[in-house]
């Protein structure tokens, strides 16, 4: 008798844990749907660009995910306002320089998408300055070549455009996208191996400054030279038709993440003489490196002290490649 009520209780509790065993995979088959689901579904992320409350139209708004690696963009409407379905995921969300404006957020603005819609996204983008002025030289064969950059002089440097503005043949440049500062800025001449600025220049949102004059001072050719060919002894066109044929780029040693790096401080001025030349170079170490445009002569780095009150003049003997994919 003892024994059948064990052999019922027993099937009885297999019955039941069959039964529990069946709800408990119907409620993770469920669970797993719904992810499923969701991770398919894409949810509707909708905002507005403005500046000063004004919406701005034609604004292309890009979204980085992190998982997918893929990127979508948007454009903002007649009124800023913009809208994009996105799958489940985090996105670093982007608007970049556009239009006259630049992102006014200082930091990476990242949103996260998950499992509801996201709306009322407000981006803020300020209206960029722009600056144009000429620099002059006392020597009229002189050419500045580089660029010019906006920076603010607190003790603490910061370029308030990430994009220079060319210096043409003539002296003259244009620096657009500034950022607004509050407080005077000086334009810095890029390009250019001595420290050259402007004079002090208050630069508000919005504002069109022209005529800024830059004037180099005095200068001395330090580092003078020539490139000929390493075979037949060729002096190496520098330039021609305006255009220069090679690119030639004094270096000063430095650190960036622990390595050595040799930055570039300033690039040759070249002549149709056939001639390179340096100006106003500090006493130190420093790294020359030529590079070819076309492609025809194999890149070359060259040690070069330079000693107070002493001149350099270099003959560089350039050596030409055996195919143009040979590796400098």
């Amino acid at each position: 008798m003892k024994k059948n009520i064990i052999i019922l209780l027993i099937l009885e509790c297999r019955g039941k844990m069959k039964k529990f065993l069946k709800l408990f995979l119907l409620f993770m088959f469920v669970i797993i749907t719904i992810n499923l689901l969701f991770s398919e579904t894409k949810f509707r992320v909708s905002g507005k660009v403005v500046n000063h409350d004004k919406g701005l139209a034609g604004i292309k708004v890009i979204f980085s995910g992190y998982k997918s690696r893929e990127f979508y963009k948007t454009t903002t409407d007649s009124n800023g306002n913009f809208s994009i379905y996105l799958l489940p995921d985090k996105y670093s969300v982007y608007v970049g320089r556009q239009r006259g404006y630049y992102d006014s957020y200082g930091k990476k603005r990242i949103i996260e998408v998950k499992n509801r819609n996201i709306e009322g996204l407000v981006i803020e983008m300020i209206k960029s300055a722009k600056v144009c002025g000429k620099v002059i030289t006392k020597d009229k064969k002189l050419r500045v070549k580089g660029s010019a950059h906006i920076k603010n002089i607190k003790s603490t440097p910061i370029f308030l455009n990430m994009w220079g503005g060319k210096i043409e043949k003539d002296g003259s440049f244009c620096i657009d996208y500034i950022r607004p500062y509050p407080g005077f800025v000086v334009i810095m001449l890029d390009g250019f191996v001595e420290e050259i600025k402007s004079g002090k220049i208050d630069i508000k949102e919005g504002a069109n400054i022209k005529g800024v004059v830059i004037e180099v001072p005095e200068i001395e050719r330090t580092i003078s030279g020539k490139l000929i060919d390493k075979e037949s002894g060729k002096i190496l066109e520098l330039m021609k038709e305006g255009i220069e044929n090679f690119y030639i780029v004094i270096r000063e040693k430095g650190e960036m993440l622990g390595k050595e790096v040799w930055f570039p401080l300033g690039f040759a001025d070249v002549y149709e003489d056939g001639n390179f030349y340096f100006y106003n170079v500090k006493p130190g170490n420093y790294m020359l490196t030529i590079n070819d445009r076309k492609e025809e002569y194999k890149y070359l780095r060259m040690p070069i002290i330079v000693e107070k009150g002493k001149k350099i003049n270099l003959v560089l003997k350039m050596e030409k490649k055996r195919n143009k994919n040979e590796d400098s």
